[in-house]
């Protein structure tokens, strides 16, 4: 018959094989670190790249979601006509009307 309770290790005896194994898979976590730390860097360093890019760079598309002569559309204009002259890119405004209308 077995004990319950597991037996206390004698002072200066090796310790059992299940702690030696999760000494060694915490070694393997600092490789993981040390991998992650890593891809952090190179995701980092790609960031100045991409925002070296002109923005827009092509004209932006401004869509107003009811048909156009209403009032939503010449609030879209107004600002599509404000945007353009602040970001200095043209802004186009597209009426896409919806089922009711």
């Amino acid at each position: 018959m077995r004990p319950i309770l597991p037996r206390r290790r004698p002072a200066g005896a090796p310790w059992p094989r299940s702690a030696r194994t999760r000494r060694v898979s915490l070694s393997c976590l600092s490789g993981l670190r040390r991998a992650g730390l890593s891809a952090a860097l190179a995701l980092a360093a790609a960031g100045p790249v991409q925002a070296a890019q002109p923005w827009p760079a092509k004209p932006v598309q401004f869509i107003v979601p009811f048909p156009a002569g209403g009032v939503t559309d010449i609030v879209g204009r107004l600002y599509a006509n404000e945007l353009a002259r602040l970001l200095g890119q043209p802004f186009i405004v597209d009426n896409r009307g919806g089922a009711g209308g």
